[in-house]
């Protein structure tokens, strides 16, 4: 049986590991120089696609021809960095609007990132809080989206109302949010508050919220403005 060579050896676990990201941790048992010259080789001949320096993805064949790296887990499989969809994508997520951005809208927590991951053209957010590190995409999406104040949101105030109250019917959303709801500015805490107000949540949920608001402060809710008790938690 012929003995394969580390480079040979090397191909073959890329080809037999599938659509994936690869980086020179994944073959720390083999030499780093022949790891760089087999990623080499294997990116000029289109097996693999360099992503960023020392990151690199194994595409598979689709019917439409090879499958592409998603840009907003990219820095997640990458880093371990999360990052999810903010603006238009994330009302997209969320109902509120059938646009996308084209070359995406996102947020995360880190402070920067490197444009080869999301794209030359993609609108990133940074410094999020660290308590968005443990929400869902679409607990994160809604959290940008009271940031926006509504803004992107293509239904009229009484639908947008709606859609967002649904969304915080699901059972356990509000109280995950109220418990990180102070790293929020303080409108996204106002405007928490309306909504858990209309949804009739425990009073002791609505008193965290209304703790750390200044009572002379007031707040735009921009499209949100509708909410029943806006007023009630200082909407101008």
């Amino acid at each position: 049986m012929k003995t394969l060579t580390k480079t040979e050896s090397i191909r073959q676990r890329i080809l037999s590991g599938g659509e994936r990201f690869w980086n020179h941790q994944d073959l720390a048992d083999y030499p780093s120089a022949t790891i760089a010259k087999t990623f080499t080789q294997l990116v000029k001949e289109g097996t693999l696609q360099r992503i960023s320096k020392g990151h690199y993805y194994h595409p598979r064949p689709t019917r439409f021809g090879y499958s592409q790296p998603v840009r907003s887990e990219l820095p997640y499989q990458l880093t371990q960095t999360r990052v999810y969809p903010a603006g238009v994508n994330a009302a997209n997520l969320l109902g509120f609007t059938t646009q996308n951005a084209i070359d995406g809208t996102f947020a995360t927590t880190a402070s920067s990132l490197p444009t080869a991951w999301l794209g030359q053209r993609a609108k990133l957010y940074t410094r999020r809080p660290s308590t968005w590190e443990n929400l869902s995409a679409t607990e994160a999406a809604l959290l940008d989206f009271l940031r926006s104040r509504g803004e992107w949101s293509d239904l009229s105030p009484p639908e947008t109302i709606e859609q967002l109250l649904n969304h915080f019917r699901v059972p356990g959303r509000f109280e995950r949010l109220v418990a990180i709801a102070h790293a929020e500015p303080p409108r996204v805490r106002a405007m928490l508050g309306a909504i858990g107000q209309e949804l009739k949540y425990a009073k002791d949920l609505l008193q965290q919220l209304r703790t750390g608001l200044n009572p002379y402060s007031r707040f735009e809710f921009g499209k949100l403005s509708t909410l029943w008790y806006a007023q009630e938690w200082q909407a101008k």
